[in-house]
Parts: C-alpha cells; structure tokens; sequence
C-alpha cells in the first residue's frame, strides 16, 4: 500500500513516463463508484478508457480533448471489497460514505478515514479539478458536490456555493439523455 499521502502510477510497458503534473493545470477525472455493488461503473470507466485509446490520433473530439485536458480514470477505489465480493473495504468501511459532507462532517482532512479516502481526498487537494464523476447504480439519479441538507435526508437542497448554477445544468445536461432519469420528479 502506499503511503497515506499518494497514488502510485504504472504506466505499461513501452509507455512513455508520466510526465509532472501541474497542479494548476484543468483535470477531468473519473473514478468509479466506491462500492462493489455497482459494477457497471467499473465497466464504463474501462470502456471510456478503451474509447479514448481507440479514438485518439486523428483530427477531432477525442484527440483534442485528451490533448488540451489531464484526464485521471480510477475503475476501482475499493478492490478489497471487489475481492471480497462486499460493499465495504477489508476494514469493514463504506467508502460511500466515508467522505466529508459540508453539513454532516464538515472537516475536510483524511484524518480517522479509510486509507482509500485518505489517499483521494490528498490526490484531489493537490490539482485543479474542475470535473469529477463517480459513477452509482441502482438509482436514477445525478447527485453532485454539496447536494445534501442539514438534515441528512435525501430532500434536495440547493448547494450553498456559486458553482451550483453550472453544476445544475451539467446534470440537466446528463440526465436529459436518459428519459426515465429526465421525467423523474424526485426534487422540487
């Protein structure tokens, strides 16, 4: 394991080396869900990884995305729970649930985390993130940052920051290419 403060990288063999990362530089990441009962986002993530690969040379979208953009795809956060066919890391944890909430558990620090919460919460305070997605199962819903409330019930509440006009229409953006996801009415 590493330590609690990195993420080691293994390019292939043959790859050039990872070049230093800026950390102003804008990153899109993904990562899939935390849990092992939601396998179809460790899919997605191998198949965008694939259709980047496949993509990426001639002229259009793709290249000039993975050109101009630093791009990170975690496919598993939890392998321990993936191996031991559970929810929970091999501590016993809920990575889901393990993160900080800004009126729950406000604290925003690693500190008596799981060692995989420990790790992404360090990852993502040394770059520029300006998109990240982790993909759930099981519900049709887009959740994004600071989308709880003080009672810690699933009602919606507006995130109390400037981005949450841009992050509102991202998921309006998402969720309108999916019908059943779009005409659900689970927020006011």
């Amino acid at each position: 394991m590493p330590p609690d403060d990195s993420l080691d990288l293994f390019p292939s063999p043959g790859a050039p080396p990872i070049a230093p990362v800026d950390p102003r530089a804008p990153l899109a990441d993904r990562m899939r869900p935390r849990n092992l009962d939601e396998v179809v986002g460790q899919e997605l993530c191998i198949g965008l990884i694939h259709y980047l690969v496949d993509n990426y040379g001639p002229p259009g979208r793709v290249t000039d995305l993975v050109d101009s953009t630093e791009i990170w795809i975690l496919p598993s956060m939890n392998p321990d729970g993936t191996a031991l066919a559970q929810r929970y890391n091999a501590e016993g944890i809920d990575l889901n649930r393990n993160f900080p909430d800004h009126f729950v558990d406000p604290i925003n620090t690693p500190e008596g985390r799981a060692v995989e919460t420990g790790l992404m919460i360090n990852w993502h305070a040394g770059r520029n993130v300006i998109l990240s997605a982790n993909y759930h199962g099981g519900e049709l819903v887009v959740n994004y940052p600071l989308d709880g409330n003080e009672a810690g019930t699933s009602t919606f509440s507006p995130a109390p920051d400037p981005d949450h006009p841009v992050l509102h229409d991202i998921a309006l953006t998402y969720s309108s290419t999916n019908l059943p996801m779009y005409t659900l009415k689970m927020v006011p």
